[in-house]
């Protein structure tokens, strides 16, 4: 499939420049005027012109990225039937999260910015997901939730905030790796990024 070619609109520039900025230097550390200033905006407020704040841009950056992960998961679901053992959901979770890191339109980006939003409180990535719902991504997380249903209720929805963050920084920790060239990272190819991440998450579902 032929890649997008980049949305060169002020709106689509302001993305970017977030994505960017975001990713190297966190969420809070970043001002809405120094985004406008990244992506070459005369007038400084420009972001909150297109997107109202910085909660609003957080969003807009998780839905251009959520649309190409949906479809992905919609796929392997209509391709998996029948009944989908632990193995199965968890790797249909975390194989378009990982597809994201040979998406050269910001897609190690938006991983590191999940991966921040995982624990921030103001941004909960569980926040996000009840506002705009991705339907493949609920279906999976309701399979987490049944193969976790051992648990508490509380315990259960802090189980599937763990699988979460293994998935969100471990890819980000490996991001963060390779861009320094640490050779603990040099010679792990992503096939064994993947096979680990969904072993360790699989036992975190069913630990007691």
């Amino acid at each position: 499939m032929k890649p997008e070619p980049p949305d060169l609109t002020a709106k689509g520039r302001i993305l970017r420049a977030a994505e960017v900025l975001f990713a190297e230097r966190g969420l809070d550390a970043v001002s809405l005027r120094e985004v406008a200033i990244r992506a070459g905006q005369k007038n400084t407020n420009a972001v909150q012109y297109h997107f109202g704040s910085k909660e609003g841009l957080v969003y807009a950056i998780w839905e251009r990225h959520a649309a190409g992960i949906e479809a992905h998961r919609a796929s392997l679901l209509a391709q998996a039937g029948g009944e989908l053992p632990l193995v199965r959901v968890v790797d249909m979770l975390v194989t378009p999260v990982l597809a994201k890191l040979a998406d050269e339109d910001g897609g190690r980006e938006y991983l590191l910015i999940m991966s921040q939003l995982v624990s921030n409180p103001q941004q909960n990535i569980l926040s996000i997901y009840k506002t705009l719902p991705e339907p493949s991504s609920v279906v999976l997380i309701e399979r987490l939730e049944y193969y976790a249903s051992h648990l508490e209720g509380a315990e259960r929805k802090l189980r599937i905030l763990f699988v979460l963050g293994i998935l969100f920084h471990g890819i980000a920790d490996y991001i963060r790796l390779q861009q320094a060239h640490v050779a603990l990272v040099d010679d792990v190819p992503v096939a064994n990024l993947k096979a680990s991440l969904v072993r360790m998450i699989c036992a975190v579902v069913t630990a007691s």
